[in-house]
């Protein structure tokens, strides 16, 4: 396996246009915030028209009365939609009016893509307590009761993704400031209240991003081309054709004697192209000296250490392993691109170890996982 950044993928204009994107900023914010993202979306085909900045007072009014906004936003933009639906891309706050219109008001029906970034879908701890984004507050648990019913947590045709930069959801005694979110994300250790993976949504893809500010993750080449992806998928002949990532729902690793930590993810990601590759990713890096937990730096780099095997129908589509010693809080490895052998179920077993900057291996973590891959990435190109 080799550490190499993710590729660009090519987009192809077609005749109908796209699914037009609706962009919803977060507190505070304004339609410049998606600026960059849009770019990146150009860069990919997009056309202006098909990309929708949408401003609010994000200041003065909660959260359901922002969705109902929404709602004729979402109506108004879908009648000029290919196929009569939208696609819904939402950071931090963004992401829970986003759901309450999906998940309260029906709004399913109208979007064909959800995609939450950096939203503190579950509170987070640092918001003011009281206000609607703070963990346990009214609106939180109204927003997420019966969650653990997937028709609940994801309801209707639409397809759901978050993106989250985690570092910061496991044990550590830093300051908020140093976690790589810095808004979203866990509390030092020895705080009553952790809010742990608040950005997840059962049901979703939830993808852990590199180690990215609140106020950069949708900012970020990395996140605008998998949320592109995300949109392109599954191909129905609407957006064109683009690699995707499907991920197991990720654990919480914990090294030699406890001194080590960190969040690790395992998946498969398609080209577009027909191929397929595993991917690990390794997020809040952490370890323990002096009774304390830190996260690992410079001088005190994570080292992790896999091996994993890919089969599909029983038989072995691809091997690797890998032992890095650069990782410092955050870091993600990949396999050789080989050729997708055809659509359904692939199995995917890891086995998984870390160790600390003073101590040797801690002890290996081994699991199995399957994913499905729609007939729809098996395409020898990306054109339609």
């Amino acid at each position: 396996m080799q550490v190499q950044p993710p590729p660009a993928h090519a987009a192809v204009r077609q005749d109908g246009g796209r699914r037009p994107v609706i962009f919803v900023h977060g507190w505070s914010g304004k339609p410049a915030t998606f600026d960059d993202m849009k770019k990146y979306f150009r860069s990919a085909g997009y056309v202006e028209d098909e990309l929708l900045a949408w401003g609010y007072d994000s200041i003065k009014k909660g959260n359901e009365e922002i969705a109902g906004e929404l709602k004729k936003v979402v109506e108004e933009k879908a009648k000029n939609s290919p196929d009569g639906k939208v696609d819904l891309v939402a950071h931090s706050m963004g992401g829970l009016s986003t759901l309450w219109y999906l998940r309260k008001m029906g709004g399913s029906s109208l979007v064909a893509h959800w995609a939450g970034i950096a939203a503190p879908i579950h509170g987070t701890a640092l918001a003011v307590q009281g206000a609607e984004m703070a963990e346990g507050s009214a609106f939180v648990k109204k927003l997420n009761e019966g969650e653990e019913d997937p028709v609940k947590s994801t309801p209707g045709p639409t397809r759901y993704a978050t993106f989250r930069s985690n570092v910061g959801e496991g044990r550590t005694n830093e300051l908020p400031g140093y976690y790589c979110d810095g808004i979203v994300g866990g509390v030092p250790s020895n705080l009553p209240v952790r809010a742990g993976t608040t950005s997840a949504v059962k049901g979703a893809t939830n993808v852990v991003t590199p180690c990215l500010g609140h106020n950069e993750i949708h900012r970020d080449p990395w996140v605008a081309n998998k949320v592109m992806d995300f949109l392109a998928s599954p191909y129905e002949g609407v957006t064109p054709r683009r690699g995707n990532t499907y991920c197991g729902d990720g654990y919480d690793y914990e090294g030699r004697d406890g001194l080590v930590e960190s969040r690790v993810q395992h998946c498969l990601e398609t080209d577009g192209n027909g191929k397929v590759r595993a991917t690990t990713r390794v997020r809040n890096c952490a370890y323990k000296w002096g009774g304390v937990w830190y996260t690992s730096k410079s001088n005190y780099k994570c080292l992790p250490e896999q091996s994993h095997v890919v089969k599909y129908k029983g038989a072995v589509v691809s091997t690797g392993s890998v032992a890095d010693n650069v990782v410092e809080r955050a870091g993600e490895f990949y396999g050789e691109w080989v050729k997708l052998p055809g659509s359904g179920k692939y199995s995917v077993s890891v086995k998984y170890s870390q160790n600390g900057p003073y101590w040797g291996a801690g002890p290996a973590r081994s699991g199995e996982f399957s994913l499905d891959i729609p007939a729809s990435e098996l395409a020898a190109s990306r054109t339609p």
